[in-house]
């Protein structure tokens, strides 16, 4: 496991070299209502230069999918955003999926090989074992979903606490394992069936958590900043945007948008989002 960052930054950089050859583009309709997504087609000739391959992400347990969207597995597309991880390796990427019923589409982050979104064997997640395991829209990892606005126009917004630098955001206690976040205080705040249960389950290295964020800002957006880092939206994607960031003590995160008639949305926190036009 001490290995796996340099490894990481060794195959990424080989692969890289690859990906500077200029990729065919196509349009797919997403959600029925006129949103396209611009669409890169991987062409990663050397599969040897990228991470092996390990299993899938396992679904998520019968008791979870209960209560999520009936997603269509076809629908699911990769947007051309790419995010650098701050401590190298696969980069960042993210999907979306539309339900069968076609009035709700869910997104999903996570690290990008040979044009799959999925996960690394790091962080306490698949043992370690150093591969690439791809996603899937049923898969145990979280997301965030919206409904599909008339004329697909999407507007969503991810907001939650970091993640492990393996991009994994399922339950760790599924069979692919994880890490889990530091209590400073487990016997005031966890039961003692809590704590017994999780005394097996590694706690997630500070060095290794990022802040993802992610989402939709509307066609409408031109340029998007969170962190310091400013994107040039795409219309096309719906002003798609994808951030990943070291955490930082004491530091308050703000996402600003910026629409083509010279509006400003500023979004802090969860609680505290002005209205974009």
């Amino acid at each position: 496991m001490t290995r796996l960052p340099e490894l990481e930054r060794e195959l990424q950089r080989a692969a890289e070299a690859l990906e500077r050859r200029r990729r065919p583009w196509w349009r797919i309709s997403l959600l029925g209502g006129g949103a396209t997504f611009a669409l890169a087609a991987t062409a990663f000739a050397a599969a040897e230069l990228l991470l092996p391959e390990g299993d899938p992400v396992p679904k998520a347990p019968p008791e979870q999918r209960a209560s999520l969207p009936d997603m269509d597995p076809g629908t699911t597309r990769l947007t051309s955003l790419r995010a650098e991880d701050p401590g190298g390796g696969l980069p960042w990427g993210l999907s979306v999926t539309r339900d069968k019923a076609g009035n709700i589409f869910c997104a999903q982050v996570g690290r990008v090989q040979d044009g799959k979104l999925g996960v690394i064997g790091r962080d306490g997640t698949f043992k370690d074992d150093g591969r690439f395991h791809p996603l899937s829209p049923d898969a145990n990892q979280s997301g965030v979903c919206g409904g599909s606005p008339p004329g697909g126009d999407l507007r969503l917004s991810h907001n939650g606490p970091p993640i492990p630098a393996s991009g994994f955001t399922g339950s760790f206690l599924s069979p692919a394992g994880g890490c889990r976040e530091h209590v400073a205080n487990p016997k005031a705040t966890m039961s003692p069936q809590t704590r017994r249960k999780l005394r097996n389950v590694p706690v997630c290295k500070a060095s290794s958590l990022r802040v993802v964020k992610y989402g939709f800002a509307g066609r409408g957006a031109v340029e998007i900043e969170y962190g310091g880092v400013r994107i040039k939206a795409d219309p096309e994607e719906s002003g798609a945007y994808l951030f990943v960031l070291k955490p930082r003590k004491g530091r308050r995160l703000t996402l600003n948008v910026k629409y083509d008639d010279g509006t400003v949305c500023r979004e802090r926190s969860v609680m505290d989002i002005e209205p974009c036009p």
